[in-house]
C-alpha cells in the first residue's frame, strides 16, 4: 500500500513544544506522520483527540487555534483550566509506526536513571509493588506503553541510546510520560532490547 504524509501541528499548551507525544517526535510544535492510506485517518484522529495535534489547514486545527486564543490569559501563556480537553483516546493498529523527525532536549547521562532521579535513601518507597494508590503504579497500561515507546526510538538517533545499546532511560520517560521512569521498569519490559543496527 502506498504511504501518506500529513503535518500536525500541537495546540493548547503544548503549542510550538519539542517533546515526544504517543511515540511521535514533535519540533517546535509540529511532526510530519508517516502511514499507510488506510491507517493514516485513524492515526491523526488519536492524535487529535489525545494531544490535541491537528493536520495543518484543516477546519479543526482553525478551531482549535481559535479556542487557544480566547484561553490565554492576559500575559500571553496558556491557561490550562480554561483550555480545551482532548477526547478519550482511541487505539492505534500495532502496523502503524511513528517516524518523527528532529531532536529532543536530552541529557548527557549515561541513561541509567531518568534525569533528575537520585538512587534511594532511607525513607524511600521500598522495592516492591507497593500500595496500589502511591502513585508508583507499573500497572501492564504503564507496561504497554514502555514497550510501545522502546518500539518507537530511533535506531539513527543516539540521543535515544546508551553507548552499550540500551534504550536511554530519559528518552523512554518523555516518550511514555513518567518522570520517575527507571531502568529497572524498562528492564522489566525489555530487559534484552538492544539498538537495532
Amino acid at each position: 500500500m502506498a504511504e501518506a504524509r500529513r503535518k500536525l501541528l500541537l495546540t493548547g499548551c503544548r503549542t510550538g513544544m519539542t517533546t515526544i507525544l504517543g511515540g511521535y517526535q514533535f519540533v517546535n510544535g509540529h511532526t510530519i506522520v508517516r502511514a499507510d492510506n488506510s491507517q493514516i485517518d485513524g492515526v491523526c484522529r488519536y492524535l487529535g483527540r489525545t494531544y490535541k495535534a491537528f493536520e495543518e489547514g484543516t477546519a479543526e486545527l482553525a478551531h482549535y487555534q481559535r479556542l487557544d486564543k480566547e484561553a490565554t490569559t492576559t500575559n500571553g501563556k496558556c491557561n490550562a483550566e480554561a483550555s480545551p480537553k482532548p477526547r478519550d483516546s482511541v487505539a492505534i493498529p500495532s502496523s502503524v509506526q511513528p517516524q518523527g523527525t528532529g531532536t529532543a532536549a536530552v541529557s548527557s547521562d549515561d541513561g541509567s536513571r531518568a534525569t533528575g532521579a537520585t538512587s534511594g535513601s532511607e525513607g524511600t518507597v521500598p522495592n516492591r509493588d507497593g500500595h496500589q494508590d502511591s502513585g508508583n503504579d507499573r500497572s501492564s497500561r504503564s507496561k504497554s506503553e514502555i514497550s510501545k515507546a522502546i518500539a518507537a526510538l530511533d535506531p539513527s538517533n543516539d540521543e535515544h541510546w546508551t553507548s552499550n545499546g540500551r534504550p536511554r532511560v530519559d528518552a523512554v520517560a518523555n516518550a511514555v510520560g513518567i518522570p520517575n521512569l527507571t531502568r529497572r521498569d524498562i528492564d522489566a519490559v525489555a530487559e534484552d532490547v538492544r539498538r537495532p543496527e
